[in-house]
């Protein structure tokens, strides 16, 4: 589901941000539909830090990449909730769902939700399908907010809310 995406544009700014850090190594994870966003971020910023696997892991492989990883940043999807089995820690943007039901099941998790007056507008009870064509609610959650979480978890040890 598109609408549940965060804008490409700021995947790409926070990666340029993070990358800075010439510790932080960027791995990029979806699924084979999601393809063409690894080669947009690669290419517009080409920096061999970042590895492109969108489409390229399998559920185990994603496993052992969480265990091996300091942080996992993404919208709602099922590898946040893969990562919960793990020791990584979680940012995870919501929008047209509730975090007070998909939410990873872990301490390790911050949650970025807008919480606008038409959020949630997908769930069960409305087939998850939604009138709309802007997700106001997830370009809501700015780069700046995501990046200054990812610096004090990636600086500090651990994520302070």
């Amino acid at each position: 589901m598109p609408l549940r995406g965060w804008p490409i544009e700021n995947y790409i700014n926070l990666t340029e941000k993070l990358l800075v850090d010439n510790e932080i190594f960027i791995i990029l994870i979806g699924t084979r539909e999601q393809a063409t966003s690894g080669i947009i971020i690669t290419e517009k910023i080409r920096n061999s830090r970042i590895i492109d696997s969108i489409g390229k892991t399998s559920v185990n492989e994603l496993i052992d990449l969480f265990n091996v990883s300091s942080l996992l940043i993404s919208h709602d999807s099922g590898a946040t909730n893969l990562a919960s089995l793990t020791n990584i820690h979680i940012l995870v943007m919501f929008g047209l769902e509730t975090p007070e039901l998909y939410a990873p099941l872990t301490d390790r998790k911050v949650v970025l939700y807008a919480n606008l007056a038409c959020s949630p507008c997908v769930s069960a009870y409305n087939h998850r399908r939604s009138v709309c064509n802007d997700n106001i609610c997830m370009k809501a959650i700015t780069v700046d907010k995501v990046y200054s979480l990812a610096r004090k978890y990636l600086s500090l040890g651990e994520i302070i809310r």
